[in-house]
């Protein structure tokens, strides 16, 4: 006596019910992942948290683009509070650019955001700069002991 084999359309049938719940179990881990982020995140807003001081934004700001015009992406990169970007990532992303731009001229205006990244709160200093072939912004977010929340630099 021999074992019978599910039909064909029988697994065919598992199969898709094993994937619809796959892809309804990742949904529902999305979703509450999402919800969680932005329930403990408020909005961003203008102006410097409570905690931090004009000047000292200021410093650590012109520190980070002296590391960005040096090209000392190990400093850059060392400064991430989380670890997550590495020297040969901003070398990769950034090199390019800078050898476009040229020299770095300075700094024009600046405008100041706060807020919070999984309920840590964080300063923004947005710098319009100019180089000798171009325009550019720095993005650059900072946690009250200095590290960075974010770098970003843009090209005008």
């Amino acid at each position: 006596m021999g074992i019978s084999q599910p039909k064909k359309s029988d697994t065919r049938v598992h199969r898709i019910i094993v994937a619809v719940v796959v892809v309804f179990a990742v949904l529902l881990v999305v979703v509450g992942s999402v919800q969680t982020c932005s329930q403990s995140d408020k909005a961003v807003e203008e102006g410097l948290p409570s905690w931090a001081e004009q000047e000292q934004i200021q410093t650590w700001t012109q520190e980070v683009i002296d590391d960005f015009n040096n090209r000392d992406y190990e400093a850059i990169a060392s400064r991430y509070a989380d670890g997550s970007v590495t020297a040969n990532q901003l070398s990769e992303n950034l090199s390019p650019i800078q050898d476009e731009l040229g020299a770095y001229n300075g700094i024009g205006t600046t405008q100041y955001l706060n807020g919070t990244s999984n309920g840590r709160p964080y300063a923004t200093d947005i710098s319009q700069v100019s180089f000798e072939h171009g325009e550019g912004e720095f993005r650059i977010s900072f946690f009250d002991d200095g590290s960075l929340a974010a770098f970003y630099f843009l090209r005008s």
